[in-house]
């Protein structure tokens, strides 16, 4: 995920959301939280990445808030 979105940014962290499955296996939940340098790079990343085909499944993002915003949520 992190080599799909380096592509149009400068990735800072990048965390995929981990379960397990029935057999107890590790499984990928199919999210992940990327986090860009800049707020120029998220939403470019954004809007390139809305759908686009990568690693067999087409990208949804479903929420977007920037670094000053996440910040004042955890302060």
């Amino acid at each position: 995920m992190k080599e799909v979105c380096s592509k149009y940014g400068t990735v800072q962290a990048c965390k995929l959301s981990m379960g397990f499955n029935q057999s107890g296996q590790q499984i990928s939940l199919g999210k992940a939280t990327v986090a860009y340098a800049n707020t120029d790079e998220a939403s470019q990343a954004m809007q390139k990445l809305y759908f686009e085909n990568a690693l067999g499944d087409y990208i949804q993002i479903d929420f977007y808030q920037s670094r000053e915003a996440r910040i004042a949520h955890d302060a």
